[in-house]
């Protein structure tokens, strides 16, 4: 019998390798070996199953250009898994789009835990894509309902699945590994703000997509609003999407493209040496999921400045462990940012607390041991 292991359309092996966490997806995806014989089912083209150790994978993508990718990403992993379901014991998909594997648990009574990890077809409402919005919120309804238990990664998301009509809800966030964190020096920290161009700088830092629900002109807007009081600013963007040429003009027209650094996408552990040299996150989001960007900003003791909306505020209480503002607000995310950067022992006391949180709810060990253990039930009870 067999564990499947399915990840939707967004997340990759050859992906993962990419962004620099691909070792955090082969401890993920091994962790369930350990219960039997474990498949991981991805939209790569080729078979990565050399790289994991008693996991075959099973590649059901295309190098095509979407919508025809996903098409054909679906028609293949349907057959696939229609070949192969009576050999399968349980799914463990990460995703609320993961289609496929929910018809075919649905089909042939196939336990099937699901991650809902983000608010998908929220994000087409709050972006005006009327149809993607009527069809994501349509697959999400037949994978709530397909269900088996649903993994909400806040609170929120798990109060939202109940509603939605999942039968039952577990609470796993996102975990990160403490392992992955190294000190740097002061000369290293130095060298890295002058290949950056930042010396002397305070850094402002964005991780993430460069996309419009991110709203990351308002924090280019603030960053504008915070040069009219101090001149040590800097802003680092870390990241990619449709919107980079946009959010690129805007710095042009605002005059900070001196002061302003597009990276691009980079590998994790470089993010997280960037956060070692930053002076603050900022996360001016419409809406979240259940944010890594500020876990790993916790961990590494980086004072985080969100906005005050699902996901973030799930994870930042305003004024303990962090500052949250309203969205859509370029003057707010200033004065909290210029609040971060001219008070020293607010700073710290904000990044300690955020620390002990991290500690305490964010362990990637003890939440990836919950997820075992969450299968493991459904493999003794198949």
């Amino acid at each position: 019998m067999t564990i499947l292991v399915a990840y939707s359309t967004d997340s990759s092996v050859a992906q993962a390798i990419r962004k620099g966490n691909f070792d955090e997806m082969k401890r993920q995806v091994e962790s369930f070996a350990s219960l039997g014989e474990a498949c991981l089912l991805t939209q790569d083209s080729r078979s990565y199953s050399t790289l994991f150790r008693f996991v075959r994978h099973l590649p059901c993508g295309f190098d095509l250009k979407r919508p025809l990718g996903w098409f054909l990403f679906y028609l293949k992993s349907l057959l696939a898994l229609e070949r192969m379901s009576s050999r399968i014991q349980v799914v463990r998909a990460y995703g609320i789009g993961n289609l496929v594997p929910a018809l075919i648990c649905k089909l042939h009574k196939i336990p099937l835990v699901v991650s809902y990890e983000y608010n998908w077809s929220g994000e087409m409402l709050l972006t005006g894509r009327k149809f993607l919005y009527a069809l994501s919120r349509k697959i999400e309804d037949l994978v709530f309902g397909s269900s088996s238990i649903i993994v909400g990664l806040s609170k929120r998301l798990c109060e939202e699945a109940l509603k939605r009509g999942a039968r039952s809800v577990i609470l796993i966030p996102n975990g990160f590994d403490i392992n992955l964190i190294h000190d740097i020096s002061d000369d290293q920290k130095e060298r890295i703000r002058s290949e950056l161009g930042f010396v002397g700088k305070k850094i402002v830092l964005y991780v993430g997509r460069l996309h419009k629900i991110k709203r990351l002109a308002d924090l280019i807007e603030a960053v504008s609003n915070l040069r009219q009081k101090r001149d040590d600013i800097g802003l680092l963007v870390v990241g990619d999407g449709a919107e980079k040429e946009k959010l690129r003009s805007l710095c042009q027209k605002l005059n900070l493209t001196d002061l302003t650094v597009f990276t691009g996408s980079v590998p994790r552990l470089r993010v997280l040496h960037l956060m070692k040299i930053a002076d603050v996150l900022v996360l001016p989001s419409l809406m979240e999921g259940n944010p890594r960007v500020l876990i790993e900003a916790m961990f590494c003791k980086l004072p985080i400045v969100g906005t005050n909306v699902e996901g973030i505020k799930d994870v930042i209480e305003h004024g303990r462990n962090g500052f949250l503002v309203s969205p859509c607000n370029p003057r707010a995310l200033a004065q909290a940012v210029d609040s971060v950067l001219e008070n020293a022992d607010l700073t710290r006391r904000l990044t300690e607390e955020a620390y002990r949180d991290a500690i305490r709810k964010f362990d990637f060990e003890k939440l990836t041991d919950m997820n075992v253990g969450l299968v493991a039930h459904f493999v003794r009870t198949a």
